[in-house]
């Protein structure tokens, strides 16, 4: 009876023979099948629903096929873990520089033209600026930063600063009173606020020479103090933001702080403060000259 039977049947019937789904009888044809039939042998050793069953021992060629079929399948798996762990590594660190420069593909520009259009009463297209890291209208002077939702008005930040600068003619006058050195003028850097476009910050660079030698400590002490001063002297504005140098005769330090929403306090002011390690000549001969003289 086996001779009538193909290997194309009996191959026909590995799949119920091997899950025992089959009769008695037709178990027993393909044993009888596979005693005299090498090639159905090879064929049901390599069978690809027993992926983890060992071909018998004599079976060597069946064997070496299904470890190479393994090894290839673990390949695969290596490269296809590879690969996705490269792609989010890719996809983490394009994420984390466009956060960094504050910008999001196409949804940072959509927002961008929105809110220049909203400020403006125009309609407003805009391109990413790498180098400062801001959306730039095409032609209308307006930039904006989206990781602050800022609106940056270079017409408005003029105004600004002149008026600012009258307001500070009689804070300068009180500074030099006391024997303080203040700078002629303060520069001012003035941001909108994006979220009710009317709300404006300000970061103040200003710098005061102090002609005293006096510990690093104190030197702290008096830039948190004179940074309160500078606020009160402008109370209908909201100064969140400062390039402070304070120049004394025993160092020059300066306090950083960036625009936000939050107003300056003597933490922030502390936090910010740096000792300049390179002193500039300007600096040097101011020292030089105070210290001839005291």
């Amino acid at each position: 009876m086996n001779e009538t039977i193909s290997c194309q049947v009996i191959g026909d019937l590995f799949p119920v023979y091997h899950d025992g789904l089959c009769s008695e009888e037709t178990k027993q044809l393909v044993e009888e099948h596979l005693k005299i039939c090498e090639e159905c042998r090879k064929l049901y050793a390599a069978f690809p629903e027993q992926p983890d069953a060992e071909p018998p021992a004599d079976l060597p060629e069946a064997k070496a096929a299904l470890k190479k079929v393994r090894r290839r399948s673990r390949v695969r798996k290596v490269f296809a873990g590879c690969g996705l762990t490269l792609l989010t590594l890719l996809l983490l660190g394009f994420g984390v520089i466009c956060y960094g420069l504050g910008y999001v593909p196409l949804i940072g520009k959509l927002r961008a033209e929105s809110r220049l259009s909203a400020y403006s009463g125009s309609k407003i297209r805009c391109h990413f600026d790498w180098y400062n890291g801001q959306y730039v209208s095409d032609g209308y002077g307006l930039a904006y930063q989206l990781r602050n939702d800022f609106i940056i008005d270079g017409k408005l930040g003029e105004q600004k600063h002149n008026a600012l600068n009258e307001q500070y003619a009689a804070f300068r006058d009180e500074l030099t009173a006391e024997g303080l050195e203040p700078g002629e003028q303060i520069g001012l850097y003035t941001v909108v606020s994006g979220r009710d476009l009317k709300t404006q910050y300000h970061r103040i660079y200003w710098y005061v020479w102090d002609a005293r030698e006096m510990s690093k400590g104190d030197a702290y002490k008096n830039m948190v103090e004179l940074t309160e001063r500078m606020q009160a002297a402008f109370p209908d504005e909201k100064i969140t933001g400062q390039q402070f140098r304070y120049c004394t005769l025993s160092g020059s330090y300066q306090s950083l702080v960036e625009t936000s929403a939050e107003p300056l306090n003597s933490t922030s002011v502390q936090q910010g403060i740096t000792e300049d390690e390179r002193l500039s000549e300007e600096y040097l001969a101011w020292r030089d000259l105070h210290r001839k003289t005291s």
